[in-house]
């Protein structure tokens, strides 16, 4: 993270391993419609202004360079939209940025 000038450190939370689980993740109960809402984070890091960072890791086998604003990708920012406003409903002070790691493997 220092490398990539990223002042931030992994956060440490009882819940965390929860968080990470299919079918658990973080959950939150909309009372207007009566669901439970979760997600499954992948990671999540702490500012030093003590907000949490959410970290999405993504891995592919792309020949061209990864673009995170390519067309077919605007999930991946709803999906991240979505982890930052689970947290935010369960009393979590969160960042408005995240971040997603990327792994490109060769393909040979």
């Amino acid at each position: 993270m220092v490398g990539a000038g990223i002042n931030a450190i992994p956060y440490q939370h009882e819940q965390l391993n929860k968080w990470r689980e299919n079918f658990v993740g973080v959950q939150y109960f909309h009372e207007p419609s009566n669901l439970i809402l979760h997600g499954a984070i992948d990671d999540v890091w702490k500012s030093e202004e003590g907000e949490l960072i959410v970290v999405d890791y993504k891995a592919t086998s792309k020949k061209d360079k990864v673009n995170i604003n390519a067309p077919w990708q605007r999930a991946y920012k709803r999906q991240m939209e979505f982890y930052q406003w689970l947290l935010r409903q369960n009393g979590f002070q969160v960042s408005n940025r995240g971040y997603f790691v990327y792994c490109n493997g060769k393909r040979n």
